[in-house]
């Protein structure tokens, strides 16, 4: 099963635009000869940067989410998150679905590390800057969690909850 998961928000062509009017202003008040030339420099070079981390994160990139086929359940039984960006896709994480102990709608870190302890990696495989729906997935190896982060489907979420321990 496949879930290809595109960014719906504007919310990071929003900050991508207001970063880079910034950035604007902030070389325009570097030529004027002022004495704090050099922090203006520094304003606008680190406004350029985050405009290219907001483009090639959030508006370049999307996710697509794998499970493994179902003739291939006993053997395999994995996630593969591929990241697309362009025409490049690489994966950039696999699991084995059988250390999945829980999988919720999202909540505030707080909250699920109150009900299932602490988590020691945390991943957003998200294609959204604040998406208004998505899932966490939570897998136990040994003593440390770890938490993924998906905006995936209702009908997707099922299909990871029906493979959970097998």
């Amino acid at each position: 099963m496949k879930y290809v998961s595109l960014s719906k928000n504007k919310y990071a062509a929003l900050f991508a635009t207001l970063f880079s009017a910034l950035t604007v202003v902030f070389i325009f008040l570097s030529t004027l000869g002022l004495l704090f030339r050099g922090i203006f420099e520094a304003f606008a070079l680190a406004g350029a940067v985050t405009v290219i981390q907001i483009v090639q994160r959030y508006l370049m990139t999307y996710y697509e989410y794998i499970l493994d086929p179902a003739d291939e359940l006993l053997t395999y039984n994995r996630l593969t998150v591929i990241q697309v960006v362009g025409k490049r896709r690489t994966s950039v994480y696999t699991v084995p679905l059988a250390n999945l102990s829980a999988v919720i709608p999202y909540k505030k870190m707080k909250t699920v590390e109150k009900e299932y302890g602490k988590v020691g990696k945390k991943m957003s495989f998200c294609p959204d800057m604040f998406p208004k729906e998505s899932c966490l997935l939570i897998f136990e190896d040994g003593n440390e969690l770890t938490l993924l982060r998906l905006q995936c489907g209702g009908d997707f979420m099922s299909a990871i909850e029906e493979r959970r321990g097998v």
